[in-house]
């Protein structure tokens, strides 16, 4: 029987490096020759097996997760292209992901900033929502099985002992879960699970991302259960001082000791957040929902939206005021936030170029879509009111909302791709010899 270190090839993928090892077996990444892409291989343990032939019972728990992760398609799930069993080897062929898990942002100097936390927390609970409404509960939150792109997205993984929701669940005789990571109810085998452990062990994770250290420690397993089930952690602004109240407020609601005090629901979980990533609104203009219905109504970006998108908008949008000659956005800032120019009037700084905006022009969209630091400033010429919204709120938003943001991110670059063809064309021929002219006189020799 082969072992994982010695495999080259298996069923029609090639063995390119190591990603890394666990008691369960092997990741690799792997290429695809029929198809022409990188994947994750995930191959388990022999000795986890034992058997040279197929056998569906011995190998159901593999299957399993197989089947199970198959399902899930969603932007924040990592993907399950193809399993098999060969050369005595299980395998799971899954979406290669050019980044890391969260464990490596859990510990200083790592830590990653408090809003980008909060966006990715903001995007795993809509990745958690999807499965909970399939009728399944993951089980197994924590770091590791959170993996960060290059690209700044998030991808929930490794559905292994996730379970479908019943109403009498199947019964273990161990406790499931990652040990620092469960929820008070998966510490007893006999208690039935939910949606709500997932969201405990989310809560976890925020901590830990946040502070740098887990919120329950022990030198053996029942110290750590006596802790999740019976010691609330050291408050967050202790250790971080700095952080918003209501992001430590968020973060105790999910991990409350009593499901019925936590967060019902992923979603609800998520729109705790909202407030955290989208920021607060200038005083000028808080809470002044008609004014900005108003405003949003009159700009021709939003020509094709419905009452009920420009409500969906709103809701995941933030309003600044800028006051005449002051800078609304720095160059270098790498925010994910895409902003656009409500009332008043603005201009765009690239290098030497200066441009004018006006009313429902958009800016920084480049950058978020590209993920690149910003190379522009801007400045208000005259008094402005600018409405924001998250890059990651608008990436759960609603398909139609999307749709229709996308279709006019790309007519207003396909424009100014045009004007800026045009600028080019002028400039080459107000520099080229007299005799190079258009219009009715070039043809008059």
């Amino acid at each position: 029987m082969p072992s994982t270190e010695d495999i080259q090839e298996l069923s029609r993928y090639k063995i390119v490096s190591v990603l890394g090892k666990g008691g369960m077996g092997t990741v690799y990444k792997a290429t695809d020759p029929f198809l022409g892409r990188d994947v994750a291989l995930k191959v388990r343990n022999p000795s986890d097996i034992g058997l040279l032939e197929w056998d569906e019972k011995s190998h159901g728990q593999y299957l399993k997760e197989a089947r199970l992760a198959a399902q899930f398609i969603h932007p924040n799930i990592a993907i399950t292209y193809d399993a098999g069993f060969e050369k005595g080897l299980f395998f799971m062929a899954l979406e290669y992901i050019d980044g890391n898990g969260l464990e490596k942002h859990c510990k200083p100097p790592e830590l990653l900033p408090p809003i980008q936390i909060a966006e990715n927390l903001y995007n795993i609970c809509y990745a958690l929502e999807y499965i909970h409404n399939k009728g399944y509960v993951h089980l197994d939150i924590k770091p590791a099985n959170i993996m960060l792109t290059q690209n700044g997205e998030v991808k929930l993984m490794d559905f292994g002992i996730s379970r479908l929701l019943k109403d009498n669940p199947e019964k273990d005789s161990n406790a499931s879960g990652s040990l620092y990571y469960m929820s008070p109810e998966q510490t007893d085998p006999k208690n039935s699970l939910d949606r709500r452990s997932d969201i405990f062990s989310l809560g976890v994770v925020a901590y830990q991302l946040l502070t740098g250290r887990r919120p329950f420690q022990g030198e053996d397993p029942y110290q750590v259960f006596y802790q999740i089930l019976h010691k609330d952690p050291e408050p967050i602004l202790s250790i971080v001082p700095d952080i918003a109240p209501g992001f430590q407020a968020v973060v105790c609601k999910a991990m409350s000791k009593q499901k019925n005090e936590r967060f019902q629901t992923a979603k609800e979980f998520a729109d705790s957040l909202l407030p955290i990533i989208k920021r607060t609104d200038s005083k000028v203009i808080h809470k002044q929902q008609e004014k900005k219905i108003s405003y949003v109504k009159r700009l021709f970006l939003f020509r094709h939206f419905q009452d009920s998108d420009i409500e969906e908008v709103l809701n995941i949008s933030s309003w600044s005021f800028h006051p005449e000659k002051s800078w609304i956005m720095e160059e270098s800032e790498n925010d994910r936030n895409i902003y656009i120019l409500a009332l008043g009037k603005a201009s765009i700084h690239i290098h030497q170029d200066v441009k004018i905006l006006k009313p429902g022009d958009c800016f920084g969209e480049a950058a978020v879509l590209h993920n690149m630091p910003r190379k522009a400033k801007l400045r208000a010429e005259k008094d402005c009111v600018v409405m924001s919204i998250n890059a990651n709120l608008l990436n759960q938003a609603s398909p139609q909302v999307q749709v229709k943001f996308l279709r006019e991110f790309y007519m207003n670059k396909t424009v100014q791709l045009v004007e800026a063809n045009l600028r080019l064309i002028q400039k080459k021929f107000s520099t080229s010899e007299p005799e190079m002219k258009f219009g009715t006189d070039a043809f008059q020799k």
